[in-house]
């Protein structure tokens, strides 16, 4: 009466082994929701995130160096041909007064502020466009590498950390491990 057929048994172990096996698969679901995917569902958005913030800076940094280097001096630039326009007519019109011999005075007088609004604009130009050079070296040499290298050292972080995950995502989905503890049980 108390005989077990071996494939009575053997039916019996192989449910036995399947249910545990189900029991390790359960396990190792919840810990992998709770914790690789969840913290590569962190790290993939905090990389969009470094992505949003990398570009934000960058076009920041870059409309700074167009604003220094190319909207100013434009400004500048324009300024200057107009003062030299403003000039070379005053010149003219001291030209004509003496000619003339009529407001000599006030036209050298005109000629004379043209002139000197001139001479200042162009030492601003000049000033300008050594500051230009100087924020485009700047801008080239260490701006530029300081913001790569922050980049780099953040997906540097990034792939120590998603190494990480995949070890741990690599344990918790290993049935090695739970096969040994499983044999040593016996």
């Amino acid at each position: 009466m108390n005989y077990v057929s071996n494939v009575s048994k053997s039916w019996l172990l192989m449910i036995q082994q399947t249910e545990q096996l189900s029991r390790i698969m359960k396990t190792h679901a919840e810990g992998l929701n709770s914790g690789p995917l969840h913290r590569l569902t962190m790290m993939i958005k905090d990389k969009q995130q470094v992505k949003k913030s990398y570009i934000g800076v960058h076009q920041q940094i870059e409309a700074e160096m167009i604003k220094v280097t190319k909207t100013e001096l434009e400004k500048l630039k324009c300024s200057y041909r107009q003062l030299i326009k403003e000039m070379n007519s005053a010149k003219e019109k001291y030209k004509e007064a003496l000619a003339k011999g009529k407001e000599t005075e006030k036209a050298k007088e005109r000629y004379d502020k043209a002139t000197m609004k001139l001479h200042m604009l162009h030492n601003q130009y000049v000033l300008a466009l050594k500051g230009a050079q100087l924020h485009q070296n700047q801008y080239y040499d260490i701006t530029l590498p300081l913001l790569l290298d922050s980049l780099q050292k953040m997906q540097e972080e990034m792939i120590k950390a998603l190494k990480g995950i995949f070890d741990e995502y690599s344990q918790i989905t290993s049935l090695v491990t739970e096969q040994r503890l499983l044999k040593n049980k016996k």
